[in-house]
């Protein structure tokens, strides 16, 4: 914005017109940039549709923007219907779904990704990754990881399991546990 900012200033004192035209070129594409970033950014603070309570509907929009940007294939399974959640318990369902996707991008190397909604208390997560030991390794690539899975989990009377597969990784949440 400091950059818009400049090149306004720049432009109320140009007087040479191809000089202008360079500025005005220089604006729009910062300003382009610049609403790019915005929207990555208020995207990361509430994703889109978190406000509809509709967990399905926020899960498909952000797995389409990650098959947009990546390699990877990311979708979705289920027969459940009206998946409708309190604010905090979307969130919270949400930033898990968040986690495992960006640790099955940055960690293990995944080409697909299913999400198995079975029903509102059984959720399946299920990749062709590199496999790895959630049990041995208490987390999910560092400590905060874990405290943040442990406080979602918290939120959702939830809790994780990790079943044995010959390839990739397969978990299960199974949440609101009484």
């Amino acid at each position: 914005l400091i950059a818009i900012k400049n090149f306004y200033y720049l432009l109320e004192r140009l007087h040479d017109e191809n000089e202008k035209i360079a500025i005005q070129n220089n604006l729009k594409i910062t300003l382009n940039n610049s609403v790019l970033n915005l929207r990555s950014l208020s995207y990361d603070l509430a994703p889109p549709f978190l406000d509809s309570g509709d967990f399905m509907k926020v899960i498909k929009f952000y797995f389409e923007r990650i098959n947009q940007s990546s390699a990877k294939h990311f979708s979705i399974v289920t027969s459940v219907q009206n998946f409708v959640l309190p604010d905090e318990e979307l969130y919270s369902l949400y930033k898990i779904i968040e986690m495992f996707c960006n640790y099955a991008i940055n960690e293990v190397e995944i080409t697909d990704f299913v999400l198995h909604v079975t029903s509102k208390n059984k959720i399946e997560i299920k990749d062709n990754g590199n496999s790895v030991n959630y049990n041995l390794e208490g987390s999910l690539s560092d400590d905060n990881v874990f405290l943040n899975l442990a406080y979602y989990l918290k939120v959702l009377r939830g809790k994780l399991r990790q079943e044995k597969v010959n390839d990739g990784n397969h978990f299960v949440l199974h949440l609101f546990n009484n």
